[in-house]
């Protein structure tokens, strides 16, 4: 066995997948890229990318073991090995790629619980792949940051770093179910010039009350239009931009234990959201929350030398026109754009990340960044299934 990975890291070009599930918690994202070299000196193809939804029945399943049993969250990691397998699996079969050329799989799993600094669980066992097809796959990538003296997050930075390390000036956004940023200040630095945490929700809240307003009928709201019907109530806007995570000095990451179902509840009560057009302007107010928020972090927390030139935004909040439009109001002095604009689709993008990630572990290379998650040393991030 270690011929071969000797042999796979040795091999000039490697066909990689790359899985997660977001903080949404709706479905597996999957990418089919072709990798040669590593370090800032990738060469990337993107070959394919498709997100398939969870059925009801699992994602129901999956919310309900957050606060579940420790036989439930056993049950729900084999599950979604089997399911993460499955969907990767359909990606082959649609894309037409062979998959026996497959070389490596990269998957982060789904986030159960995450503890700023402390610990990290994700789920969605690696073993089930690497018997379905055969290749080694990296997954629990967070850990070992933490081990070292990180938050285990964020990630993703150290693809930003790789994509646009070389060229400086740029603050790339992502929007999922929460909003972080990498700053990448000037061309040439180091992966410790880079710095990055999360700044608060992005889609979660808005999600929670698209499906609040709709009574359950839809899971998000397309293209901003609740939100757009809606006024920004100042008197929420205050309570939510007093929240401690979003004043909290970086490095920082949240998730579904600060943002969740238990933080909206308290919002319909401390608002008291009662008639259609208290819903429409809770929507409307947490869609601007989002974007004032991100604003806040990078005033309150960007270095002198930290200036932009470029705001590169990704995720599903792109889609999103009412989150723009705030962005483009705020950050005005800017240019805004979509990383789809650098051949990049913005839903792909974290699992193109976890592709990086684990073509980074073959090649030996540490992948978390001291200056975004605190650790105290570099460090190789993953585990190793074979």
């Amino acid at each position: 066995m270690i011929e071969s990975l000797d042999l796979l890291s040795a091999k000039e070009e490697r066909i990689v997948a790359g899985l997660i599930s977001g903080t949404s918690m709706d479905g597996v994202d999957v990418v089919i890229c072709k990798l040669s070299g590593s370090g800032v000196e990738t060469v990337w193809d993107l070959l394919y990318f498709n997100s398939y939804p969870y059925s009801d029945v699992l994602r129901k399943k999956i919310i309900d073991t957050l606060k579940g049993t420790a036989e439930d969250v056993c049950r729900l990691n084999f599950d979604l090995g089997k399911e993460f397998s499955f969907q990767l699996k359909i990606a082959f079969e649609e894309s037409g790629i062979d998959v026996e050329q497959l070389d490596l799989i990269g998957s982060h799993g789904q986030t159960i619980y995450h503890v700023n600094g402390h610990s990290s669980l994700q789920v969605a066992e690696a073993s089930v792949m690497a018997e379905d097809f055969g290749v080694p796959v990296i997954s629990d990538f967070r850990v070992r940051d933490i081990a070292a003296g990180g938050n285990g997050a964020p990630l993703v930075p150290y693809l930003d770093y790789l994509l646009f390390g070389k060229d400086g000036g740029k603050l790339l956004l992502n929007l999922g179910g929460i909003a972080n940023f990498t700053i990448i200040p000037s061309a040439g630095g180091n992966p410790d010039t880079v710095r990055a945490w999360d700044t608060g929700p992005a889609n979660m809240l808005i999600d929670l009350a698209t499906i609040y307003i709709s009574e359950g009928k839809e899971k998000f709201d397309e293209s901003g239009k609740y939100a757009a019907g809606g006024k920004i109530n100042g008197d929420w806007m205050s309570h939510l931009m007093a929240h401690p995570f979003v004043t909290k000095s970086p490095p920082k990451s949240t998730g579904r234990e600060d943002f969740g179902e238990e933080y909206f509840q308290s919002l319909l009560t401390a608002f008291n959201v009662n008639t259609e057009q208290d819903k429409l302007d809770l929507i409307a107010t947490v869609t601007r929350f989002t974007a004032e928020s991100v604003y806040s972090n990078f005033i309150a927390f960007s270095n002198t030398g930290d200036d932009i030139s470029e705001l590169i935004v990704s995720g599903g909040g792109v889609n999103n026109a009412v989150i723009i439009s705030h962005l483009e109001e705020l950050f005005s002095a800017v240019s805004i754009k979509k990383i789809d604009d650098y051949g990049i689709s913005s839903d792909a993008k974290e699992a193109f990340a976890f592709a990086i990630l684990a073509n980074e572990f073959i090649s030996g290379n540490p992948t978390n960044i001291r200056s975004v998650t605190g650790a105290g040393k570099r460090v190789m991030l993953g585990k190793l299934t074979v």
